[in-house]
């Protein structure tokens, strides 16, 4: 089983270790963690094959196999729009040190 989320709306690229000269920007739109853990469960207790989560993981999934040049030149025109020219927020990463944006997505709730 596969899963194939989107993006997912976390603070992933605050915090991981940055090896690039810019902050790494994730692709619109995202999706809610939430989703993706839903679609983990599901795929744990369901069977199938593939679980693709988020519109956009349906639609280039389709665009792919149906008109394979256009998806190709819609993911270039994707990743020019994604290039950032400010410098990184953290390059260093979390691995050694807390990040500092305190932000959390999902948070456990008692049973």
């Amino acid at each position: 089983m596969l899963i194939q989320p989107t993006a997912v709306n976390t603070p992933y690229p605050e915090h991981a270790k940055n090896y690039m000269d810019q902050e790494p920007k994730l692709p619109t739109p995202m999706i809610d963690p939430k989703d993706v853990a839903k679609a983990i469960l599901k795929a744990a207790t369901d069977w199938g094959r593939d679980v693709k989560v988020g519109t956009m993981s349906v639609l280039n999934t389709a665009m792919s196999k149906v008109l394979p040049s256009l998806a190709h030149r819609m993911s270039a025109k994707q990743i020019d729009r994604q290039q950032r020219w400010e410098d990184p927020n953290r390059p260093q990463g979390t691995l050694y040190e807390p990040g500092h944006s305190g932000r959390t997505h999902v948070r456990a709730e008692a049973a």
